[in-house]
């Protein structure tokens, strides 16, 4: 028996409509499928209907809600011959199934230069479906969106991205200074780890872009409003040491060890300990020996404190397997300090994390900040600092 082409079979049966199939229908077939649902159309007033929604399924859910024949296959074919009229009439009107098609390209681009070109396109379908539908915070935009990937962890992958790309084009450093400075602006309510990891970006793409003076400001005036940011004075410290060879030039190990010095003398440092190992390193590579090891007994008096390790075990289906270690010094446990035993479970002496399936793009529960893909989730991985 043979399908009509607007997706139906001649005897009144309902037939598939793959969207490849749909692409290549004529405009007036596309209509004869849409019209038991939406009536006839017109481009100006389909234009307008898209202005309201943010994808072709969200479309195909509000005309079957009213419109629903009950046919076999009738929300795939209506959502398919819907997305390929929108590419059609309102190609200028992004929405998200366009762009979990240039995340997915993105993924399988050859190299970061190829990547960053969809994304930087697709970031821009973002911001524009974002106003359209006035949508102020990342959360909101996931719970529209409902694709491949959260936009909370892509925005992360775009940034890593841009700086792999920098490498090789300088533009790029450029590039990664505006999406980062834009998406902070956009999305102010950002978590504050989302919110520094994107401020290092910036600082350290203008190292990368060559303007050490910009990105010293930045470190700067970022630590004075916030001293206690233990990764604000790593990060600094690694655009004159470390990474400087890669970002502008031969490193200066002075200043590395100057700018640490600085952050460890801060009373309330958040992430001590890796300030600690870090400027251990400094002072080894500096060959200052003694302070090296005043350092490396620093951070071991520091382990003397209830330190928890966390990693996560993948059980298939079942969910995650969250193991907790905690790690009290060589002399145990005092008596009267068992209360510190809840602190460090949650860090911050509040309840004990609870067990669920975590997600593969999720945060990691270890609480290291990446995805459970990348960190404990992936094989042989271990949680890291970011």
């Amino acid at each position: 028996m043979t399908d009509r082409p607007d997706g139906r079979s001649r005897n009144g049966h309902s037939g598939r409509l793959e969207l490849v199939d749909a692409r290549e229908l004529p405009t007036g077939d596309l209509l004869g499928v849409l019209e038991p649902y939406a009536g006839p159309l017109d481009r100006e007033g389909f234009r307008e209907r898209c202005s309201r929604f943010g994808s072709a399924e969200e479309m195909t859910r509000a005309l079957l809600a009213e419109h629903a024949t009950g046919e076999r296959g009738e929300e795939e074919r209506a959502w398919n011959a819907l997305r390929a009229l929108w590419e059609r009439w309102a190609p200028d009107v992004p929405f998200f199934e366009r762009f979990d098609d240039a995340m997915l390209r993105g993924w399988n681009a050859d190299d970061s230069v190829a990547r960053c070109e969809i994304w930087l396109e697709a970031w821009l379908d973002v911001v524009r479906i974002a106003d359209r539908l006035d949508l102020a915070t990342v959360e909101e935009l996931d719970d529209r969106f409902q694709g491949c990937e959260f936009v909370f962890n892509w925005v992360q992958d775009v940034e890593t991205e841009l700086l792999n790309a920098g490498a090789d084009d300088p533009r790029f450093a450029r590039e990664r200074i505006r999406f980062c400075e834009e998406f902070l602006a956009r999305f102010p309510g950002v978590g504050p780890l989302v919110v520094e990891t994107m401020r290092r970006a910036i600082a350290d793409a203008h190292f990368q872009a060559g303007d050490a003076a910009a990105g010293d400001r930045l470190y700067r005036e970022w630590l004075e409003a916030d001293p206690s940011w233990g990764w604000g004075w790593i990060g600094w410290s690694d655009a004159h040491g470390s990474f400087a060879a890669r970002a502008h030039g031969a490193p200066d190990l002075g200043r590395a060890a100057e700018i640490l010095e600085r952050g460890y003398a801060v009373d309330e440092l958040r992430d001590r300990e890796y300030l600690l190992e870090r400027l251990a390193e400094v002072y080894g590579d500096l060959g200052r020996g003694e302070d090296a090891r005043r350092v490396r007994h620093e951070l071991r008096k520091l382990g003397q404190s209830p330190r928890v390790r966390t990693s996560a075990e993948r059980l298939g289906d079942r969910g995650v397997h969250v193991r907790h270690t905690i790690d009290f010094g060589e002399e145990g446990l005092p008596l009267e300090r068992l209360s510190d035993l809840q602190a460090a479970l949650t860090g911050r002496g509040g309840a004990a994390p609870s067990s669920r399936k975590i997600g593969r793009n999720e945060p990691c529960p270890c609480g290291s900040g990446m995805k459970y893909k990348k960190c404990c989730g992936g094989p042989g991985a271990a949680a890291s600092p970011p």
